[in-house]
């Protein structure tokens, strides 16, 4: 098993990785994990962000394995997974700069003060804030834990799980879900924009 790229030596991995063998999977993971996290990184442009990406892929591949079709390279299947990851996890990104950093939580606090040029502006942005907290106030402790870890102290879903003693893919699906939550009642409220 010390042969490295045989695909005959892969096959034989995948299926006893099918069999529930984890040092198997181990090995995949081993033997792709470098090419995976340089094709991630190409996506995110972000080490950090690459390497989170790297491991849901993996964790994702594991879940999925029996989906895979045999036919096809293995490292095709999970890169493509990667790449996938990697998209969505930009737009997610985005959505958080347009849900978060408009509303005066991400970097400042939660109710940004500023030099607007006009005073209509910075009302409208006092309003939006008030409405962000009136919003965090809805959710629960634990997603509003999270969402001011990640957005007002501005640290990685890894340093949250840290602080809070769970996985950084739990503190992912955690933001999430509170973002979805505070996006929901902000819609409610009428105090989103687009």
């Amino acid at each position: 098993m010390t042969e490295h790229s045989g695909t005959t030596d892969e096959a034989v991995l995948i299926e006893r990785a099918l069999a529930q063998d984890d040092d198997a999977f181990g090995e995949l993971v081993k033997r792709y994990e470098k090419s995976l996290y340089n094709i991630v990184f190409g996506v995110v442009n972000d080490v950090e962000v690459a390497q989170d990406v790297t491991q849901e892929t993996f964790l994702r591949a594991y879940q999925f394995l029996g989906k895979y079709r045999k036919g096809f390279r293995f490292s095709t299947w999970l890169f493509r997974i990667g790449v996938n990851l990697g998209i969505s996890r930009l737009r997610r990104h985005r959505l958080e700069n347009d849900t978060f950093s408009t509303h005066g939580i991400a970097h400042h606090g939660l109710l940004r003060t500023g030099s607007f040029a006009d005073p209509a502006d910075e009302a409208m942005q006092k309003e939006r804030a008030q409405e962000v907290v009136r919003g965090m106030g809805e959710l629960s402790e634990r997603y509003r834990t999270v969402l001011l870890m990640r957005y007002k102290d501005g640290l990685s879903c890894r340093e949250i799980g840290q602080e809070l003693g769970i996985s950084a893919n739990s503190v992912s699906i955690v933001l999430h879900r509170s973002k979805m939550k505070l996006k929901e009642f902000l819609s409610e409220a009428g105090g989103e924009g687009k």
